[in-house]
Parts: structure tokens; sequence; C-alpha cells
């Protein structure tokens, strides 16, 4: 496959240290060191001189952390599938995990795909807002290879995974309930201390039908929550 080999047949190679994010292929050739965008530009090239329809994809932030990510589509078997520099398969699970975590109701957590035939949506240019390059709004394509993949991994089709954290951290502890409108309890975690790794949360399923409530073992007062549409809801809970 054309991307499994970029780095192999061009020396490029993504990199903080590059001259600037955006890079035209030729450039990208010259500097070697390229944000994903140049990659993700080199790549549509390359797949488009041995004849495969390709097209750049990109999100403005995700929902969890801070940054934005550009990647690749190829047309293939008649359809677009999500093509990353270097990858040897479709669906990087990395994008695929933090498509699950964004809001599509914030619109700098929607993504395009720059589009030629783009209704009114435009490619999420961070490096320059005043960019209007024509798009296809693809969020709704993405979420739902995102809830696939989810659920390959093991998360049942009818919940969402919350992933919960605390702040502040302490070294104590603490079960966080999961309750149903009867206040029946369908689920439950550990919350990260202050030991556990940042990344480290509570993960409780929460299923997309009827009303649930969390609840700290040992406290009263609970906290209604409601799914979103993406397969994964990040919360930060304060104490």
């Amino acid at each position: 496959m054309v991307a499994a080999h970029m780095t192999q047949a061009t020396g490029v190679y993504y990199s903080t240290e590059r001259r600037h994010p955006l890079m035209n292929p030729l450039e990208a050739l010259n500097e070697k060191k390229v944000s994903c965008t140049g990659q993700s530009i080199l790549l549509v090239c390359a797949l488009r001189s041995v004849g495969i329809p390709a097209r750049a994809v990109g999100i403005g932030t995700w929902g969890h952390i801070r940054g934005n990510h550009t990647w690749c589509e190829a047309w293939c078997d008649g359809e677009w599938k999500m093509l990353e520099f270097n990858e040897k398969s479709f669906n990087t699970p990395w994008v695929m995990e933090y498509v699950g975590m964004i809001n599509p109701n914030i619109p700098f957590q929607r993504i395009f795909a720059a589009s030629s035939q783009g209704k009114g949506g435009f490619f999420p240019t961070v490096w320059n807002f005043e960019s209007r390059i024509a798009a296809e709004d693809v969020t709704e394509r993405y979420l739902a290879l995102s809830r696939a993949w989810y659920e390959k991994a093991g998360l049942p089709p009818h919940c969402q995974r919350l992933l919960v954290d605390i702040s502040p951290r302490t070294d104590k502890v603490i079960h966080l309930l999961l309750e149903d409108e009867h206040g029946a309890i369908i689920d439950q975690a550990p919350l990260p201390t202050c030991r556990d790794d940042m990344r480290r949360a509570a993960a409780l399923n929460l299923p997309r039908q009827g009303r649930h409530y969390l609840r700290f073992q040992g406290s009263e007062q609970r906290l209604e929550i409601a799914p979103t549409p993406a397969p994964v809801q990040p919360m930060l809970l304060n104490r």
C-alpha cells in the first residue's frame, strides 16, 4: 500500500520542528519535517499520482484534549476510507478512539473533508482562519465508524462509555456509582487518585435510554447525566 511506505520512500516524517504547519508537496519533500497536515497533503498527492482518488480530512480540535488533526481519505471499494501517513490499514485506532470523544454540537469539533462539492462547509484550517477551502461535513459518518470501533472493543451498542475524572484528586479511593431513576446501581468504578496516571479515569457504561444519575459512594447527592451522540463522554467532576 502506498500509505504504508511514505517515510521510507520520501524521507518525510512528522516533527514539531517543521518550519510551518502547512506545506505543499515540494516543500514537504525538501524540508522532510512536517506536520500531520503536511503529511496528509503529500499522501493525497501520492495516491492521486497512481490513480487513487484521495482527499484531506480534518478536525479543528479534539473533544478531550487540545489540538487539531488532519488525515487522508482514499476512495476504495465504492466508498471513502480513512487512511493515514505510514499506516498499513484503514481507520487508525487512536483516531477512532479520539473521534469517540468529540461533541458534534460544538462546530470546531466537527469533521470536514476537502471537496469542490462542499455544501457550505469549510475545511478547518486552524493555521489560517481566513482560509475558505470548500468542504463536506463528514462528522456523522466518523461518529458511526467510531461507534463500530468501540463496539468491537467491548462497548455495548445501547450504551455510551463515561470516562470520569475528579478534581482535585486525593490519595483516597472513592467509588463512583451510576444509578437508574429508581436508585438501583447499574454500574460503578473507582475514581482515579493522585497516585494514578493522569490519563486514567473511572469507566462506566451509560445506557442511552432512561434517566440516570451519578453519585459518590457514601453521599446522598446525585447528578443527572444524559448521553451524548458520541460513543464516549469524558467528564470532570469537582469535589
